[in-house]
Order: C-alpha cells, then sequence, then structure tokens
C-alpha cells in the first residue's frame, strides 16, 4: 500500500534520476520490515506479546549497536561503550528471569 501511495505521492523518485541518486541500501526497507512482522507472528503465539515486543527491541538495540560500531549506512561511527554493553545484558536478564517464573 505505501508503494502505492509513494508511487502517486512522489512521482519525481521513481523515474531513473531520482532511483539512481537515491542509496543503494535505501531498497533494503521492506525486507527487515517484512521479515520482523513475520517472526513476530511465529514467537507472539508461543511466547506471548509481552516477550515477543521485548524480543523485537533487544534485537533493534542490537542491531543499532552494531550499525553504529562499524558505521554502515552512512551513520556516524562510534565505538560501543560500556553503558550499552550493560543495557544488552540486563535485557537479556530479564528476558531470562521472565522465563523461568
Amino acid at each position: 500500500m505505501l508503494t502505492i501511495l509513494v508511487a502517486f505521492k512522489e512521482r519525481p523518485f521513481f523515474n531513473r534520476n531520482g532511483m539512481k541518486g537515491a542509496p543503494w541500501w535505501s531498497f533494503l526497507g521492506g525486507i527487515p520490515g517484512a521479515l520482523f512482522v513475520f517472526f513476530i507472528g511465529i514467537v507472539v503465539p508461543v511466547l506471548g506479546p509481552g516477550m515477543g515486543a521485548i524480543l523485537g527491541l533487544m534485537g533493534m538495540l542490537i542491531g543499532t549497536i552494531i550499525v553504529q560500531q562499524f558505521g554502515w549506512y552512512q551513520s556516524i561511527k562510534k565505538q560501543v561503550n560500556v553503558m550499552q554493553v550493560i543495557g544488552i545484558i540486563i535485557m537479556v536478564a530479564g528476558v531470562v528471569m521472565i522465563q523461568l517464573v
């Protein structure tokens, strides 16, 4: 639906010059989104909606830390700091505790 909306509203993007000017990774956005929805659909019936949301959020946080660490997608390259690692460890510990209770 979004593609159809953009096709009618943002026509210059759909010409060759507009598409050539876009970075290569701008066309990959739908693939991770579709995979996220697919896997959430599998996880939620098994683990519940709360755990599915926490796992999805944890995956996004870990992914952004990795992207930032290596400077992928033209992002500012920053080293992973101790607080980020502690935050991920606390989230993992919380998931483990929820599963054990």
